[in-house]
């Protein structure tokens, strides 16, 4: 625990680096869109 007054910044959870919640944002995104497309069909 960080004593940071920064709390709760949405998308970063605590320990992860940007790289990686970018990684995880993108795999969502595929996964909603990949959910839709088959929804759709």
């Amino acid at each position: 625990m960080s004593g940071k007054g920064k709390r709760g910044r949405p998308g970063k959870p605590q320990g992860m680096n940007y790289a990686q919640v970018l990684a995880r944002q993108a795999a969502i995104r595929a996964g909603i869109e990949k959910a839709a497309r088959d929804a759709t069909v």
